[in-house]
């Protein structure tokens, strides 16, 4: 074995390790991407679930406030 097998043998083993890094990197950064999108989803689904409820709340809250200005002293 000559020293040019051995240098070409140690570069293929960086370039490799370097392929496995980065894509483990980029497996984490979208396993990370999911995991911060879906309680996003969820809380999208959750306000726009309450999104009537909320209208028909400020609705009343109005009505009575605006009742209570009318018979106000």
């Amino acid at each position: 074995m000559t020293w040019r097998d051995t240098y070409d043998a140690e570069r293929w083993a960086r370039e490799r390790m370097a392929r496995l890094h980065a894509e483990a990197d980029q497996e984490r950064e979208l396993r990370a991407a999911a995991t911060r999108s879906a309680p996003t989803a969820r809380l999208r689904t959750r306000r726009r679930a309450l999104e009537p409820l909320t209208a028909l709340w400020l609705r009343l809250r109005g009505t009575f406030v605006s009742l209570a200005r009318r018979t106000a002293p």
